[in-house]
């Protein structure tokens, strides 16, 4: 992050001073803002009311939380002109190999999605989610430890044309691929992991993940097991064979 400010900053001739104690004090005013409501002024000095003001200038001066918010969010300046997410790949990227390389997953394993709310600015892609609290913006498919709650894994939702191109679409279907990428860019596979280093994962998924076709997929390709409820992705599933046993079951 300190190297694509420092470059930026550059390019624009700005002549200020980017080191790594001033990344950390914009990472300071970023996070500690996440806990007030949207439309504070959070370089307030003045009271109002019972709570007091914010006053983040004593960690950086608004003008200089700008200037790196601003040359951060411009992204590296090797990224690909054509790639229309450049501004955030390299942070999403650069999260999911941390991830990889710091975190052993457990044997529970969970995949969601997630949306980062639009805002007024330009976005890519915007995805609408009716029931999600925050229903218009970037939506993100993720995969999660289900015992320790940390994100293993984030698959920006690009649009579909640019989705169909991922790997696994020319194999499965839309949903089954990105399930299977969820959990094998995370480093999930066992297939080639001896029999007594095999964790046996078990990933859970709601509806929009969950089938037969998922479950087949990721046992055969990654040797992980799935669990989900079956709505409409139901192709593949026993029915009769379910019918027949219910019918013949005492109750």
């Amino acid at each position: 992050a300190l190297q694509v400010v420092t470059e930026n900053a550059s390019r624009h001739r700005d002549k200020g001073v980017f080191n790594m104690d001033g990344l950390m004090k914009f990472l300071c005013c970023l996070y500690a803002g996440c806990q007030f409501t949207k439309g504070t002024d959070l370089w307030a000095t003045t009271q109002k009311g019972m709570m007091p003001p914010p006053n983040f200038g004593r960690i950086m001066s608004h003008d200089k939380y700008k200037r790196w918010n601003r040359h951060l969010a411009e992204g590296p300046t090797t990224a690909r002109a054509s790639d229309p997410w450049r501004e955030v790949r390299w942070l999403v990227d650069g999260y999911n190999a941390n991830r990889k390389a710091t975190v052993t997953a457990s044997w529970l394993v969970v995949v969601d999605e997630t949306m980062w709310a639009w805002t007024g600015q330009g976005m890519p892609h915007l995805s609408f989610v009716k029931r999600k609290p925050e229903p218009l913006g970037a939506e993100v498919k993720n995969l999660c430890d289900g015992l320790s709650g940390v994100m293993l894994y984030l698959e920006l939702q690009e649009g579909k044309t640019r989705m169909a191109a991922k790997k696994y679409c020319d194999e499965e279907k839309a949903t089954t691929a990105c399930t299977l990428r969820l959990a094998d860019f995370a480093g999930l596979g066992e297939l080639h992991l001896r029999e007594e280093e095999k964790v046996q994962r078990l990933l859970v998924g709601d509806s929009w993940f969950a089938g037969y076709a998922t479950a087949k997929a990721l046992l055969e390709k990654l040797g992980v097991h799935f669990v989900g409820n079956v709505k409409t992705a139901h192709r593949g599933y026993p029915i009769d064979q379910l019918r027949w046993d219910l019918s013949k079951t005492e109750r």
